[in-house]
């Protein structure tokens, strides 16, 4: 509740039913900020939190926040800086990463001693604000995030004095020696942080004049670096140019500057490794320009060289075994299009391209995988290919896995089931990745991907979700065209998002679609037509569509979202029916996207408007794709079909056994039926265990 005069005041009940913060929101902005601390190799601990009911209650009762003076934390970052230097490269960092808006930094004078801490606020992107409740930004609550830079030295103290003196003012108040006593520390943790910087410059200065190199430059740049030793090609261009007083390299490079070297590293568009011979690499390419360098750097590769994730040695041995999460990028289920080849060639074709697919993948480290079509199960080193076909029956099923040989730990599985269910030929695919907890959220629409057969099925054969899916926007013209549309959106079979656009016509009878900047329909319906629908239409059949599905928020011009599964009735809840984009929604848009580069390196930056629009409509769309689920029947069909002829032999028998039981903890585990047949192999092979030995 609030009060005109004393500002929002809720009870910690309230609170707690009403902001809801999913944990992956504090993870996910936690990680963007590792993420590009790491990139440029900083000593640091990051940390983060979200604010409890406990402490909003206390914000509540001791400050008046209202619709003015709103509360700016509700999530907090804390990077604690091992060098006082980094804090004003983190906040350009920082600046560069997120919508700023403001920094508050103490301030002490000749005679004052102040904790070093600046606190930064920023906006929180689009897409992550939407995880959070909506009644939470009618409690006085600002859609933003504090980060907090501080130095390790002062990291220890400020906790102290948070909790002993900052919550307890009373007890410090009228006791003045205490006070001044404890401000006195301040005065030797400044010490402290300015002392190591003059330390290890005046280190560095003497290593250069001593030509220790390598120890020169990991001294004088003080960022965290990998064990790899400078190229002897470097020391000996080193040496010469250090007796040519006019072209000195190793001196131009002490004399470089940190923050142009962190400029660097952020400009580059994938993580690269941090050693000696990559800072002078790129040292050379913005400062030194010398030509000799640059001819060694080409020849080493000096920035693909001994690649490792988490800056780790090639030289470490030492693994830990970790359980993998699975994290699924995309999946469809969807009728396969018959009427142009009829169901057997339809079924036969789309089998040969998923196969073809494989085959082309997995065929030249599983030598004994067949060229053509076939019941198959092949294990070797990283590598597994599961198939049952049936040609007669109408089944095909396959899994397969692989190892990813860029990023480390990962695993690749994808399903894909063709089948026959209520006279329909159905086709079902998966695509999922796992790997040991990176300790952040990542959107499943980061890696979002379908296999190339996905593609090749929805070009040349066609697939149907309730109605056949287009690589063009279809126009809704008439009360015809409306009917069908309105048809699709309330069908529930449909398992994929409808988009319908309504614009204004222009004075040439057009439809003016330049409210959506550089949102492009036709360019966005290529990107989604098959995992979405796309309808555009006027002003006035738009109009009479959302009021036959009793949509309310009649934004013309407008974007909506139709969800499947859910029914007007559902309009306004958690579970929403649409979701509805006025001209307004799209002009002030702003999107924090994740591009992907090598190595697994994810690049973060901000577009905004027509632009920024886009990619958060199809960041929507790709991450309700990833959580659509797979119904029942495609366990059925899938499975019943090869389990109706008992084992001949025990190979057979051993290589179903294997088969389904990798499955059961993903796609069976309610399935029964399966699991009783699966128990019954397995005695079947122990009692052909027990007639082997006895003979």
């Amino acid at each position: 509740m609030s009060n005109a005069n004393e500002g929002y005041h809720f009870t910690r009940e309230e609170i707690a039913e009403r902001v809801v913060v999913p944990k992956d929101v504090e993870t996910e902005l936690r990680g963007i900020v590792e993420e590009r601390l790491e990139q440029c190799a900083f000593y640091h601990r990051t940390f983060s939190r979200i604010k409890s009911p406990v402490s909003l209650e206390h914000k509540y009762d001791f400050k008046v926040y209202d619709d003015t003076n709103k509360i700016q934390d509700l999530i907090g970052i804390r990077v604690n800086l091992y060098f006082e230097d980094d804090l004003e490269l983190c906040q350009d960092i920082l600046e560069k990463s997120f919508e700023f808006i403001e920094w508050a930094s103490t301030e002490a004078d000749e005679e004052e001693f102040k904790a070093t801490k600046i606190n930064g606020i920023f906006r929180l992107p689009g897409y992550v604000k939407e995880r959070i409740s909506q009644d939470t930004w009618e409690m006085g609550i600002d859609d933003t995030f504090e980060v907090q830079l501080k130095t390790m030295f002062f990291e220890g103290w400020h906790e102290i004095e948070h909790d002993f003196r900052y919550k307890n003012e009373h007890i410090w108040s009228d006791r003045i020696a205490y006070s001044r006593y404890f401000n006195s520390v301040l005065a030797t943790l400044e010490l402290c942080d300015k002392s190591v910087i003059t330390i290890f410059n005046d280190l560095g200065h003497d290593l250069y004049k001593e030509g220790h190199w390598q120890e020169m430059i990991q001294v004088h740049f003080r960022l965290k670096m990998g064990d790899a030793v400078l190229y002897d090609e470097v020391k000996e261009r080193f040496v010469e140019s250090y007796r040519q007083e006019t072209n000195n390299l190793a001196k131009q490079i002490f004399k470089c500057p940190r923050k142009r070297l962190i400029d660097a590293l952020m400009k580059r568009n994938y993580r690269i490794p941090i050693n000696v011979n990559t800072i002078v690499a790129l040292v050379n390419e913005f400062q030194l320009h010398d030509d000799r360098l640059t001819k060694i750097f080409k020849e080493k590769d000096v920035y693909n060289e001994g690649r490792m994730s988490n800056g780790r040695s090639a030289n470490n041995n030492n693994y830990e075994l970790t359980p993998l999460l699975s994290h699924r990028v995309f999946s469809s289920k969807v009728v396969l299009d018959t009427d142009k080849l009829g169901e057997e060639e339809t079924f036969k074709q789309a089998v040969n391209y998923i196969y073809d697919w494989m085959y082309s993948k997995f065929g030249s480290v599983v030598n004994e995988m067949p060229k053509e079509p076939s019941t198959v199960y092949c294990v070797k080193y990283g590598f597994r290919v599961a198939t049952i076909y049936e040609p007669e029956e109408y089944v095909f099923n396959s899994q397969t896995s692989h190892i990813d040989f860029v990023v480390n730990g990962r695993m690749w599985i994808t399903n894909v089931n063709v089948y026959r269910h209520e006279g329909k030929l159905m086709l079902a695919v998966t695509n999922t990745y796992a790997e040991p907890d990176r300790g952040h959220y990542t959107d499943p629409a980061t890696y979002f991907n379908y296999p190339r057969f996905y593609r090749e099925i929805c070009d040349n054969i066609g697939v149907i979700d309730v109605v056949k899916l287009d690589s063009k926007r279809k126009i809704v013209r008439d009360d015809d065209n409306m009917d069908a549309l309105i048809k699709l959106i309330l069908d529930d079979n449909r398992r994929f998002p409808v988009v319908f656009v309504i614009s204004e016509e222009d004075k040439d009878g057009l439809m003016d679609e330049r409210w959506l900047g550089q949102f492009r329909v036709s360019d966005f319906t290529k990107t989604v037509w098959r995992y979405c629908h796309v309808y555009t239409g006027y002003e006035n059949i738009g109009v009479k569509l959302l009021t036959r599905l009793s949509v309310k928020e009649e934004a013309v011009p407008g974007v909506y979202v139709f969800w499947p599964g859910f029914k007007p009735e559902f309009s306004g809840s958690s579970k929403k029916f649409y979701d509805c984009f006025d001209e307004e929604d799209v002009r002030t848009c702003s999107f924090g996207r994740h591009r992907q580069t090598r190595e697994d390196a994810l690049t973060y930056d901000i577009v905004k408007g027509g632009q920024g629009f886009y990619h958060k409509i199809l960041t929507d769309i790709r991450n309700y794709n990833a959580v659509i689920k797979i119904e029942e029947d495609v366990k059925y069909n899938t499975y019943d079909s090869p389990l109706k002829q008992v084992p001949k032999t025990y190979e057979e028998a051993t290589s179903l056994v294997n088969y389904y039981g990798a499955y059961v903890s993903e796609l069976i585990s309610e399935n029964q039926k399966l699991l009783e047949r699966i128990e019954e192999l397995k005695k079947e092979i122990y009692n052909s265990d027990i007639k082997n030995d006895s003979r």
